[in-house]
């Protein structure tokens, strides 16, 4: 019974002794990265026989807390050995993840560890005996550091970079970043260009920011990974992406070596970089004039094609076309188009080898969207094409375009009449008869041809010629009809052919002018119209084109011509007895007419009577006392149709000495101006007797004697 007491008892010392000892992590080792397998690291017994005899050490029972928290340590045999590969970096990384410094008070924390090692505390359940309680025993196992890792990089996209090519000089281009997870003196320790695969290294310089704060925390941090300042390109040249667009190259970083004189470890890493463009091209055509030669009757169809080219890419070198004309002509006659091309072959392979992008290349057109009309447009029309490209801001040049149209004999010759200088839109005029004579100017004619030479012109009457001719009038032929005089008074001293083609120069007219006269006096009564027609050739070798043009020519009426009656004597009828007995039974002709060459007001007649003198003298000499009257007055007229009527009853046996008869003159005058024009017939009226009187004895009483036997 005592010796339980006492045997307890000396338990208890022990355990409090061991908790002790554990509370103070009684020891801390240190064990060299990559060390062999099997090599102790520490040996429990040298400490558990401080308090314990030898011959209790063989009931003391020692295993790990948890061997997944103990590896790559093993305890055996009251020994701590290394069981698994040693690996310095496999340490760090399970320190950082499973720090008891969150748990355990401060003397547990791992915050002591020796620079440039990485410790593990290794948790140990001590037992004594089978029936004393778990004792924890803690070991802090100190990792020292060997140079066995290369500096690594992170895995980059490419391009790891892309860099406006307006970057000013002096611009730092950040470079990633190598990671060597040994410690600092094995670490990363400079940065150098292995190899320029692409593009002029003169343009940039390799420099190494280093972050002074930055290498404070990782000296003072035992698993804080080395990083020897940030490495980056400093632009040292103006950057031209159409120059070169793509720098590649290999970044190496070289960590501190052993130390010993063994070569230090190297990481490398390629890097791209492209330079990003920016619109600081204007595009360009492959000329800066372009000449197209069309013929006006040309059916519409691409006329000309060039090259238009922009050394940016993407938006800043899409370009699109845009006519510049003030005039508003050429946009209104042509289309430009824009359709995407390949470079060159030389510019395929310069840019091959540099991988670098060959710009914008397009091919370009422009087309004839109508008809062109030489006549109405100037012989070579200048206009201006624009490139824009899509930048911002936008860009742009110019170049020249001339379209020379080429004239084709497709217009026939372009006759105008004119008279005092206004032109006859109805190609009509009136002259007057008798009065126009011959050489008469009717009418001006002026010729116009839009695309031949005035001097091939020819005119000439093709019908009407024997009352009308054609003559040119030259201002510069001393034969012309007026013209030269004019300019002789004006005192100008022009010599000159009295050919048209020797015209100066600087006074060719632009049409030809001819006067057309009369070759004859004009009578109306004769020919009322004429249809005069002038033919004009171009005479063009190739092709001659003719037009005909007409006059009518109308001669108006003058008073000419006098009224005439069908017949020069007239004999009618008409009863006595009868007030307004209409004259009936005309002879020669049943009615009476009178025509009048002229028309119009000129050949309006209106009919009156008139005595006739020798009737009137014979009248009254023969029988004053029968008739008192002239034979005139007993009649009226209608002035317009001529009938005749009388005024009063006649008695036929008053009239036995002027034999029943009436003569007088039936007068016709027209209504011309200036002068009335007339003429007469002379008419007689015949009384007819009716059985209006009976017999009358001259005496009442007769006496006669008859002799006896008279036979």
């Amino acid at each position: 019974m005592v010796s339980k007491i006492i045997f307890h008892f000396i338990t208890f010392l022990l355990l409090t002794v061991l908790y002790s000892v554990a509370s103070q992590l009684v020891e801390s080792v240190s064990v060299l990265e990559n060390s062999e397998l099997g090599t102790v690291v520490y040996d429990l017994r040298e400490h558990l026989l401080r308090v314990l005899d030898p011959g209790q050490l063989a009931t003391v029972t020692a295993y790990a807390g948890q061997q997944d928290l103990f590896w790559p340590f093993a305890l055996k045999d009251l020994r701590i050995i290394v069981a698994r590969p040693l690996d310095r970096e496999e340490i760090c990384e399970k320190q950082r993840a499973f720090d008891l410094s969150q748990h355990l008070s401060g003397t547990l924390n791992s915050g002591d560890c020796p620079v440039y090692h990485c410790c593990q505390l290794l948790h140990i359940n001590i037992v004594v005996s089978p029936t004393s309680p778990t004792q924890v025993f803690f070991i802090r196992v100190a990792v020292q550091d060997l140079n066995d890792n290369a500096p690594t990089f992170p895995h980059l996209e490419s391009p790891f970079a892309t860099i406006p090519e307006d970057l000013p000089v002096g611009e730092r281009i950040p470079l990633p970043e190598a990671i060597d997870v040994d410690s600092r003196p094995f670490g990363v320790m400079d940065y150098r260009i292995a190899r320029w695969i692409q593009g002029n290294a003169s343009h940039f310089q390799l420099n190494t920011l280093t972050d002074q704060e930055d290498e404070d925390v990782s000296r003072s941090s035992a698993f804080g990974y080395m990083k020897t300042g940030h490495p980056y390109l400093n632009v040292v040249h103006p950057l031209d992406r159409e120059t070169e667009e793509v720098y590649e190259f290999v970044l190496e970083a070289i960590d501190g070596g052993q130390g010993d004189g063994e070569s230090p470890f190297t990481g490398s890493v390629g890097i791209l970089i492209r330079v990003r463009d920016v619109n600081d091209n204007a595009p360009e055509f492959d000329e800066k004039a372009y000449s197209a030669v069309v013929q006006e009757n040309t059916l519409p169809r691409r006329i000309l094609q060039f090259k238009v080219f922009d050394m940016d890419a993407g938006e800043n070198g899409r370009v699109f076309l845009t006519i510049f004309d003030p005039t508003h002509k050429a946009s209104n006659l042509f289309r430009v188009s824009l359709q995407n091309s390949l470079p060159p072959p030389e510019a395929v392979n310069r840019y091959s080898q540099s991988r670098r992008t060959p710009g914008s290349f397009y091919i370009a057109s422009v087309h004839l969207l109508e008809y062109l009309d030489a006549e109405q447009l100037p012989p070579r029309l200048k206009f201006h094409i624009t490139a824009t490209d899509n930048g911002q801001p936008p860009l742009s040049s110019r170049a020249e375009v001339n379209v020379e149209i080429i004239n084709v004999n497709d217009q026939a010759p372009n006759i105008v009449f004119l008279r005092e200088g206004k032109r006859l839109a109805s190609s009509r005029l009136a002259l007057p008869e008798v009065i126009t004579a011959p050489e008469t100017i009717v009418a001006e004619v002026h010729v116009t041809d839009a695309d031949s030479n005035l001097g091939q012109l020819s005119c000439r009457i093709t019908s009407e010629m024997d009352a009308f001719r054609l003559t040119e009038v030259n201002p510069f032929s001393s034969s012309s009809d007026s013209a030269g005089s004019v300019l002789s008074n004006f005192g100008h001293s022009i010599t000159s052919s009295s050919t048209f083609s020797s015209t100066p120069s600087f006074l060719f007219p632009s049409y030809r002018q001819f006067t057309l006269r009369t070759k004859v006096n004009f009578d109306r009564e004769t020919k009322a119209a004429y249809m005069v027609t002038i033919m004009c050739t171009d005479n063009d070798s190739a092709k001659p084109l003719t037009r005909n043009a007409s006059l009518h020519v109308s001669i108006n009426d003058i008073n000419d011509e006098t009224p005439r009656f069908e017949h020069t004597s007239y004999q009618g009828h008409v009863r006595e007895n009868e007030a307004n007995a209409p004259v009936t039974h005309l002879s020669p002709s049943s009615t009476l007419r009178v025509t009048d060459a002229d028309v119009g007001r000129n050949a309006l007649i209106t009919f009156s009577l008139a005595e006739a003198p020798e009737r009137a003298t014979k009248g009254h000499s023969l029988n004053t006392s029968t008739r008192d009257t002239s034979d005139v007055s007993h009649f009226r007229i209608d002035p317009r149709s001529g009938r005749l009527w009388t005024v009063s009853a006649l008695d036929a046996e008053e009239d036995v000495l002027n034999e029943h008869k009436y003569v007088f003159y039936v007068v016709a005058t027209d209504d011309g101006v200036p002068e009335r024009r007339s003429s007469s017939a002379l008419f007689t009226v015949l009384v007819d007797d009716v059985n209006d009187n009976p017999p009358t004895f001259e005496h009442y009483h007769y006496n006669f004697e008859v002799r006896f036997n008279s036979p």
